[in-house]
């Protein structure tokens, strides 16, 4: 043949017979169930075979995603801040919420009647204040299932209140103040005087 170039015809024939011969040697891939292949204990088998990922060679097979999720939140809630107010028992809640309430018919009361309105305690959980000459009515009251004070307002709607830390009722949504809204409403009903809600 060719020089430099070796043809089937240049290899003698028993040396050919002996490679054809000879057992061919199984490397492992991919496709290589864990263990690496027939005849290779485990623990010579490659890394990706053991479950580790590159770069963790000799480290073993690393916790995954989820474990490593579950981990950081226990830690979170175990350095979380109780909160104060769900520690209250319902009947200290309750207190707290018809506190609330009272001091809005206080503090409407007066308004009210000089506006034509009034002042209704159905009871200590549930108080309406009319805004007199057809401007409608305010309603407060206590709801010790949702533990909330609950608002009807003629402007605003149905609005909700929870107690914070700071013992202020804050809207459940936004945040915003019971006191504002209250304030904002009357005046934005035509009334007269400004409702001193503390």
């Amino acid at each position: 043949g060719r020089r430099g170039v070796t043809t089937p015809s240049a290899v003698p024939a028993a040396h050919r017979r002996a490679c054809r011969s000879a057992p061919r040697r199984r490397f492992a891939s991919p496709a290589t169930p864990p263990g690496g292949g027939v005849g290779v204990p485990p623990e010579a088998a490659p890394g990706w075979a053991r479950g580790e990922a590159p770069g963790d060679v000799g480290r073993g097979p690393q916790p995954s995603v989820t474990t490593l999720r579950k981990k950081s939140r226990k830690f979170s809630d175990r350095n979380k801040k109780p909160n104060p107010v769900e520690a209250l028992s319902d009947d200290a809640w309750a207190g707290l919420a018809r506190s609330c309430a009272e001091r809005v018919a206080v503090a409407f009361e007066t308004a009210a009647l000089e506006n034509g309105g009034s002042i209704e305690r159905r009871s200590a959980d549930h108080i309406i204040i009319d805004f007199g000459e057809g401007r409608g009515a305010l309603q407060v009251s206590v709801n010790a299932s949702c533990r909330t004070v609950d608002v009807v307002s003629p402007v605003s709607g149905g609005l909700q209140y929870a107690l914070d830390a700071a013992d202020n009722w804050l809207h459940i949504n936004d945040g915003h103040d019971i006191r504002g809204i209250l304030v904002r409403d009357w005046l934005r009903s035509g009334c007269v005087g400004l409702p001193d809600v503390v």
